[in-house]
């Protein structure tokens, strides 16, 4: 949840963890925004970096009222796991290839119970970063010129940039991905723990799924 302040504005980004937010904030810092609450370091006492607060963190810490314009960034719920599976194996070498994404569902779901805060709170449903009022943009709608303009009438400022290159962490960047078999059971738990952001935010389960070559029975 980085806030983002220029001269004229001051924004709130509600960083929902594996919705594009690096793109976003690198949007934010090549028109001249200056960025804070955001750390590298996990916070010892709030359990996560300061981007990655969820709103019961956030309701303790900001009168809304105090900024210009609040929004968050949310993405279809397997394809956040997919990112995260990825993230894990490829950058952060903490999981290793040979665990199946079957596995990885099932120790995740486990492992959240012990510690809702699993990975830097990347785990926790999009649900709880959410605030009545805010304005949501979905990933899959992609961070372009056409989103830039959108936000330019939101806000009410003009950006110098429009677009800033994006990362591998872009929508598209999962799409051609084959995740292999996952067990009904599996998939019929991860669907009931995010089960308000399908409702919330409007996605489909089946579709998701079968984005990824995984069938529902």
């Amino acid at each position: 949840m980085p806030v983002l302040r220029n001269k004229e504005k001051s924004i709130l980004y509600i960083h929902t963890p594996k919705t594009g937010g690096a793109y976003i904030e690198d949007f934010f810092k090549a028109n001249g925004f200056k960025m804070t609450y955001w750390t590298s370091i996990i916070d010892p006492i709030e359990r996560c970096t300061a981007q990655h607060y969820h709103m019961k963190i956030l309701n303790q810490l900001f009168d809304f009222s105090k900024f210009n314009f609040i929004f968050m960034t949310v993405r279809n719920p397997i394809s956040r796991l997919v990112s995260e599976y990825n993230w894990l194996i490829k950058k952060r070498k903490i999981l290793s290839p040979s665990i199946s994404f079957e596995e990885f569902l099932k120790k995740t779901l486990e492992d959240y119970n012990k510690n809702p805060y699993l990975y830097d709170n990347h785990i926790r449903p999009q649900t709880e970063f959410a605030k009545k009022g805010v304005t949501v943009f979905k990933q899959e709608n992609q961070f372009d010129e056409k989103w830039a303009e959108r936000l330019e009438t939101l806000i009410g400022i003009e950006f110098k940039t429009k677009e800033v290159v994006k990362t591998q962490n872009s929508p598209d960047f999962h799409k051609k991905l084959t995740l292999g078999d996952v067990d009904p059971a599996v998939v019929k738990a991860v669907n009931d723990f995010y089960h308000l952001d399908f409702k919330n935010f409007n996605y489909d389960p089946e579709e998701a799924w079968n984005s990824y070559g995984i069938h529902l029975e």
